[in-house]
């Protein structure tokens, strides 16, 4: 399950993104302030992915060894002096 917990503990491990060969790291994982009828712990994530390509904000498909396959939001945030930063947002 996709939780706070599932990717506090991955902080700095690295996911490829679809069939090719970029990758983005887990470098942050954050909890949010809920709303009201809102869920009930919502966090956000950062990856670091490199400075090119630019990934579009859409659904990608990010895996590895450790943690296996899942479907995430990304959407592209800052561009940093490291490389492109993405979130994914649960809410």
């Amino acid at each position: 399950m996709l939780d706070y917990s599932f990717f506090a503990t991955r902080l700095e491990e690295s996911f490829q993104v679809g069939a090719g060969p970029l990758r983005v790291k887990v470098v942050a994982c954050e909890k949010l302030t809920a709303h009201p009828g809102g869920r009930v712990d919502p966090y956000a994530v950062h990856f670091l992915g490199p400075a090119n390509p630019v990934l579009p904000q859409q659904i990608y498909t990010l895996s590895s060894d450790e943690s296996g396959a899942f479907d995430i939001f990304l959407v592209p945030v800052e561009r940093k002096a490291e490389g492109l930063l993405y979130e994914a947002v649960f809410n």
